[in-house]
Parts: structure tokens; C-alpha cells; sequence
């Protein structure tokens, strides 16, 4: 029988490994605010990641300038020797007080620092996700090829398997609050399951039960349309 996961329940692990990243020095805190790390970014190549100016990587404690919000974005080292391509992994409480304070107060992993984590440890061989997370997939090897090095022992990465990602007829994302996609609206509107799922199969054009160990691949088309998939 399948085991459903809430990520949540991981937490302590999720901050255990963050805090041997801090301590392993492949995890820094970035000061810049939201406007500063804009600006870094106007003249920055268009790139599958985004580009980060690396201000803030290699400060010491003691060079950390004054900090007036509450919470502080932590950046993981992606390639030890290009700082342009560091992406935040968490968040925490602001430092204050040094003496007192540690990364472990307020501590919030984010997607890329908890997903990676978590598949590292399921030993999956398969991840199947929506385009729009395809350039997530370079990052997350990254987080888990250093957990794999910090334990030595080696890489496995799963292979990942991206499917179009469903939008409104006029490209905009489905949300929450997109009346009339749900399940249960779908089959109030005479659908029945079968026929869902038979919508969906009908998109794809490779056998999608082979995969290679560590491959990234997907469907033929990045993003479909509620009314091309007939619904």
C-alpha cells in the first residue's frame, strides 16, 4: 500500500541538516532586501536560474551590516567557486543579539531545501512533477549531491519526469479559487473518473514507464490548456 507524507512531520530533520550546512559553510545569510537583489537583477543574462550579485557571500559575522527586519533569507552555495547562482533554502529569525542568537530560531525551510532533503532520504527513483519546476531540478542536485558528499556516500539522483502544466484557456495559472476544475466539479459536470484520467493519458507521446536512473525528461508540450485537454 502507497504512504502518504506530510512533509511537515520533517521538520527536524529539514533544520539538522540545515544547521550542518551552516556549519559546513555552504549555507549563508543574505541581507540584501527584496528591491537590492531587483536591481542586482536588471542587467543580469536571462539564464534558466535566476543570477544573484554574491554581495553578501563570504561576510563574517563580525562584517554582518545592521539588519532591521524580522525574518533573513539563508543561500546555499550552489557552485563554491560562481556566486551567481546561489538561491535562498530558508529562512530564519533576524540575527539581533549575536550572542544569543542561532540559525535554529524561526527556522522555515524553503521548497527547494525541504524538497531536496526529503527525496534524498526516500532513495526515490522517480519524481514526477509539472514544467514549471523544471529549473528546480538543477538546485535540488545540488543540495543532494552535498548530503550525499557529507555522508559520504554516493549520488544517486532520482530521474524526474515533468508533465505539461495545466492553465486557464487564456495561459493564466489555476488557482484555489478557479471554479469549475476540481474533481468533484468535474464529475458533478458528468465526467466520470475513467474519463479524467483517459483526458490526461491522451497528451502523451512517449512510453512515460521508461525512464533512465537520473534522467530529466517530460512531455512533448510544456503547457496545456483547460480546453485542449477537453475540460
Amino acid at each position: 500500500p502507497s504512504e502518504i507524507l506530510i512533509q511537515s512531520h520533517f521538520h527536524e530533520r529539514h533544520l539538522e541538516s540545515f544547521e550542518r550546512a551552516v556549519r559546513d559553510e555552504m549555507v549563508y545569510p543574505c541581507f540584501c532586501s527584496r528591491k537590492e537583489v531587483v536591481e542586482g537583477l536588471a542587467s543580469a543574462p536571462h539564464g534558466p536560474m535566476t543570477v544573484y550579485t554574491g554581495r553578501c557571500r563570504g561576510l563574517r559575522a563580525d562584517e554582518w551590516p545592521a539588519y532591521d527586519r524580522p525574518t533573513l533569507a539563508w543561500r546555499f552555495k550552489l557552485n563554491p567557486s560562481d556566486p551567481t547562482q546561489d538561491f535562498v533554502v530558508a529562512r530564519t529569525a533576524a540575527p539581533g543579539a549575536l550572542a544569543s542568537w542561532s540559525p535554529r530560531e524561526g527556522f522555515a525551510p524553503a521548497y527547494q531545501w525541504a524538497c531536496a532533503v526529503d527525496d534524498y532520504d526516500g532513495r526515490y527513483t522517480l519524481l514526477v512533477r509539472a514544467f514549471d519546476l523544471l529549473d528546480s531540478a538543477a538546485q535540488q542536485r545540488g543540495i543532494q549531491s552535498w548530503l550525499a558528499s557529507n555522508a559520504n556516500a554516493p549520488v544517486r539522483h532520482p530521474a524526474v519526469f515533468h508533465t505539461a502544466l495545466i492553465v486557464n484557456d487564456d495561459s493564466s495559472r489555476l488557482e484555489k479559487r478557479t471554479k469549475g476544475v476540481t474533481l468533484a466539479e468535474l464529475i458533478a459536470r458528468g465526467l466520470t473518473e475513467k474519463t479524467i484520467i483517459e483526458k490526461f493519458e491522451s497528451t502523451f507521446h512517449i512510453d512515460r514507464y521508461q525512464f533512465a536512473p537520473g534522467a530529466i525528461f517530460g512531455e512533448d508540450r510544456r503547457q496545456m490548456t483547460l480546453s485542449e485537454l477537453g475540460f
